[in-house]
């Protein structure tokens, strides 16, 4: 049975922080690595290597880790979480879908089939994990999504929240307010005279 919003939510909560930090660090060392150069970048080709990035991210998070293990079949790398979560990890659109070459794989995928992969769960949920792009790269929402054909279930924002500006405490030192400057009347009447 495939899994509801609040189940997945209960589920993978021990996972979020983790499947967050690897997506935010892979983008982080993408943008390190190529900043310079990314105007030259089809968005295509971003797309997959910050993909590329994040696998390497998440082999590095979770190897090794119990009730988890991941795999990559045929171009498609899942990390399966309990037998009951197949995840793999995509770039977003603004409408949260992603763009997939239409494999029969991938469609499987999309339309919660059994995948035709050797060691992999017949009932296990499949969910996209990814980046919804902001203004840049850096300001980049992150997502997981249960897919339904071309449509979604559920979507769940799992983006970590803005943190608040500090306040300065009251005994801190501040910086004077700048006032504006008052003009004399002898200034102000200097200006009739070049008028005249």
């Amino acid at each position: 049975m495939l899994a509801t919003l609040d189940q997945a939510t209960t589920d993978l909560e021990p996972y979020v922080r983790r499947l967050r930090e690897c997506v935010r660090t892979a983008i982080g060392t993408f943008q390190a690595d190529f900043g310079p150069r990314l105007y030259k970048m089809a968005l295509g080709t971003q797309a997959s290597l910050i993909r590329d990035y994040i696998v390497d991210e998440i082999k590095r998070e979770f190897d090794g880790e119990p009730g988890v293990s991941h795999k990559t079949s045929h171009g498609l790398f899942l990390l399966n979480i309990d037998n009951r979560y197949l995840l793999r990890f995509k770039k977003f659109d603004r409408r949260l879908r992603t763009r997939n070459i239409p494999t029969q794989l991938s469609l499987d995928f999309l339309l919660q089939q059994p995948l035709s992969l050797p060691g992999m769960p017949d009932a296990a949920t499949h969910l996209n994990v990814g980046y919804k792009p902001g203004m840049t790269l850096a300001t980049s929402t992150i997502w997981i999504t249960r897919p339904d054909g071309g449509m979604l279930d559920w979507s769940w924002e799992i983006t970590e929240p803005a943190q608040p500006i500090p306040f300065p405490a009251e005994d801190s030192p501040r910086r004077p307010r700048v006032r504006p400057r008052v003009v004399t009347d002898r200034e102000a009447t200097a200006g009739d005279d070049v008028r005249s």
